[in-house]
């Protein structure tokens, strides 16, 4: 009997065990899970809201780059590019073979609209209104979604 006794003690650890090491795999799982999400937009339309997968542009570098040398970007998708204060800058389609369409953002607004900019273009395109994020999208997708001055923009 005190052997019995003795293996039932010795178990209740190994299944402790066994089960923090459970716990840790899903853990780890259910991290490498969220961290491999992708970025996304959601701009608030009266008709409900539309959903944009985005690529983060939230450095010098990436926003000097920005979509250059993309030869397809899918209808949904996009690029938001953040600043750290508002600014007021000039954007260009230099070495970007596809149109796109640039929606203005200050402080989750969108406050004006480049449609259609031209491929490879160097002619500067600049708003009217100073922002803080700009969001690219392809080329006609704006009007075809009906994304407008004014709409509600929540961005990463």
């Amino acid at each position: 009997m005190p052997n019995l006794l003795r293996r039932k003690k010795n178990r209740l650890p190994d299944m402790v065990r066994r089960a923090h090491h459970a716990l840790f795999c899903f853990s780890l799982i259910l991290f490498t899970y969220c961290q491999g999400k992708d970025p996304f937009v959601v701009i608030q339309k009266d008709s409900g809201n539309l959903r944009i997968k985005v690529e983060v542009a939230d450095s010098p570098e990436k926003r000097a780059r920005g979509l250059m040398f993309r030869k397809i970007l899918p209808d949904g998708e996009g690029m938001i590019f953040l600043f750290p204060k508002e600014t007021q800058g000039s954007f260009w389609m230099k070495n970007t073979p596809i149109s796109l369409d640039l929606f203005f953002i200050r402080q989750g607004m969108i406050v004006d609209e480049i449609e259609r900019a031209i491929p490879n273009s160097e002619r500067l395109l600049t708003p009217d209104s100073p922002y803080d994020q700009v969001l690219e999208v392809p080329g006609g997708y704006g009007a075809r979604q009906g994304i407008h001055r004014g709409d509600s923009v929540t961005s990463p």
